[in-house]
Parts: C-alpha cells; structure tokens; sequence
C-alpha cells in the first residue's frame, strides 16, 4: 500500500461529513462492501483452525471480509483506529480467524462519494423584467434620495427688526436673529472682537452698533 491510498478512516469520515452527509461511517463501510470504495489494511493475519497463521501486507480487504465484518459487527473498530478481530468458525470447515490493522481507503474514491452526497446547488433567482417607466421612476427616487442626502439646510436670513428701534444693548439671540447667524458663531464674532460685549452688565450684552456694522447698516 503506497501513500496514494493512505486516507484514514477519520480522513475519511472528515471528507465525507463537510459535504454535509449523515452517518459518514455507515456510508463508507457499506460502499466498501459493494465495491465501491477500497480500501486497504497495513497488515491482515488470517489463523487457521490449527492454528497456523498467514500475513500479508499492504494489500486490499476483500469486499466479503467487509460483509463479515458487518455481520458479525465488529466493523464500527475501524473508525476508532483499533485492530478489527473477526474470530473463527467453530463449525468444521468454517471461517478461519481474521486480524486486520491499519485500514485505509483509497482518496478518489472517497472523494467520489463526498461528491455524490454533496447537495445540489440551487439556481440563482431570475429578476422579474422592470418596465421603462419603472426603471425611470426608481432613477428619480435614487435622484431624490441623493439630493435629500446632500442638500444643506436653508441659511437663515439678516432680521434687523429683531433688535428694537433706539436699542444700544442687544441679547445673543436679538443679535443672531439681526446677523442671520447661529448661536455658536455670535460667540466666534465676540471671541474674535468682530461684536463688542458690553461691559458691567450682567448676562451676555452686545452693543447695537457692532452688530450694525457688522451687517453693513451703521444707520438704523
């Protein structure tokens, strides 16, 4: 037996279990039995009714050595990597004594059987035909989709009223609401020395007149 066949019964059971079949052992053993898969022993010791004994090596288990090894059930041995002992006849002329050690099986022909229980794939799903003025309408939705993502809200618009006639201190919002602008950039304007904070004032007091002009309109 070379190494081309030297695929363990675990090998074996691994191979044909990753296509998903059941019972793997069973599969193997009754395909070995049929013919359909071989397999080999590193070493088979057959011990007459006298006693004598004949070994052979590295040669192939008969497909009737399995059907003996399934009726007398001792074949689940192999799977665990032990030695397979199928005992002797006791009627005269029977059945002489049978020790099989290192089964393995022939990789092509497990590969075979993997491939024989492997499910069939299913077909891709088949798209139902869209019409023009569907596939026009889905466009403008996708079109629409876009803009919605990319469109930046509106700015808001200069409000002088917002501030009273004759003011001379004005509060943040009055002076956001006048500019057009946020609440967080009213602070960057006074931060940066663009709107002038009234001094001794309690709370946050902007002078009219720097808000004027900054909006360009000194003359209320």
């Amino acid at each position: 037996m070379t190494d081309l066949y030297a695929m363990t019964p675990r090998q074996a059971i691994a191979t044909i279990r990753d296509v998903g079949a059941e019972d793997p052992a069973t599969l193997i053993r009754d395909h070995s039995a049929a013919g359909l898969v071989r397999s080999f022993a590193l070493r088979q010791v057959t011990i007459d009714a006298q006693g004598n004994r004949t070994e052979v090596r590295g040669r192939a288990i008969q497909t009737q050595t399995w059907e003996r090894m399934i009726r007398d059930g001792v074949d689940g041995d192999v799977w665990g990597g032990g030695t397979v002992r199928l005992p002797r006849s006791e009627l005269l002329g029977g059945e002489a004594a049978l020790h099989i050690t290192g089964v393995a099986f022939h990789p092509d022909d497990i590969q075979r059987l993997a491939d024989q229980q492997r499910p069939p794939l299913q077909p891709p799903r088949k798209r139902a035909p869209t019409s023009p003025a569907s596939q026009v309408e889905a466009a403008a939705q996708a079109t629409a989709a876009v803009e919605q993502l990319t469109d930046t809200p509106p700015r808001r618009r200069p409000n002088a009223s917002a501030i009273p006639p004759g003011a001379i201190l004005c509060t943040v919002n009055q002076a956001k609401e006048a500019l057009g602008i946020g609440h967080t950039k009213v602070y960057e304007l006074l931060k940066a020395g663009r709107l002038t904070r009234a001094e001794g004032v309690a709370g946050t007091r902007i002078t009219v007149a720097s808000v004027m002009a900054l909006a360009g309109a000194a003359d209320r």
